[in-house]
């Protein structure tokens, strides 16, 4: 009971951050169930919340997103996942929490650039909105894609990347976010089909996921409530700061496994 007590719980913060954000749901919380679960039950079981959220997320602003982009993007993602598993599969459970914990320090890093050029990004007023089409060289979105694929399929964290390319196009904010989400709502539940495959996700992780979705609905309500009373960069700071915290208990939990 305590275990699942502390689980629901990063479930909640990492459900209200992504909230009041708009992104990191997976990134936050897979460094933080590393230390308390195997890395392969914890990466299936965010997978398995990640969809659904991704899924309600998308929904509502599915009208907005650059279906280009997106197709590109799956079209490589789904080369990377088996990969991405396979090393899941195969490294050591504590080789796998120092790989999650240097991940979460580059990709709180990752943000903070992504954060910070998020100005440079906006439209000028008078020009014409981007459209579907690509600004980005296509190996540069097959990289991404690729790369993203990878990392959805060993360590639940498709992100990075595909931030990183979008915001690099300067995609406006609402296309951007329709087309990030319209990926993962397309990507995750392949990756979970593939870890069905593995035998990675189980039926006890799916019924634990089931006792979760309370946790992941409450946080969302408070994220949102939050995010009318509290500024957006404070909140900003307060994720990286947790990601990059989650990231150095994840790599000391390995370490300290190593070491024995």
């Amino acid at each position: 009971m305590a275990q699942w007590l502390l689980i629901t719980s990063v479930i909640f913060l990492a459900s209200t951050l992504q909230s009041m954000t708009g992104f990191g749901f997976a990134v936050l919380a897979v460094p933080l169930l590393v230390p308390l679960l195997p890395p392969r039950d914890a990466v299936a079981l965010i997978t398995l919340l990640s969809t659904a959220t991704t899924v309600l997320a998308w929904w509502r602003i599915r009208a907005e997103t650059a279906p280009g982009w997106t197709w590109r993007l799956l079209t490589a993602g789904l080369l990377g996942v088996p990969l991405g598993l396979g090393a899941l599969v195969s490294l050591p459970a504590d080789w796998v929490r120092v790989v999650v914990g240097l991940s979460s320090l580059v990709v709180a890093s990752v943000l903070l650039w992504s954060q910070a050029t998020t100005a440079s990004c906006e439209p000028v007023a008078g020009t014409p909105p981007i459209t579907a089409q690509p600004r980005s060289p296509r190996w540069a979105i097959w990289v991404a894609g690729l790369v993203s694929g990878i990392l959805a399929g060993g360590l639940g964290m498709p992100g990075p990347p595909i931030m990183v390319l979008l915001q690099s196009a300067g995609m406006p904010k609402h296309t951007y976010r329709a087309t990030a989400l319209g990926y993962f709502t397309l990507i995750y539940p392949c990756t979970l089909l593939v870890m069905g495959a593995q035998g990675v996700l189980s039926e006890q992780t799916v019924a634990a996921g089931a006792t979760h979705l309370l946790a992941v609905c409450g946080g969302i309500v408070t994220g949102n409530a939050a995010h009318r009373r509290v500024p957006q960069r404070a909140f900003t700071l307060i994720v990286l700061l947790l990601l990059a915290a989650a990231g150095l208990l994840a790599g000391w939990t390995g370490l300290q496994g190593l070491s024995r």
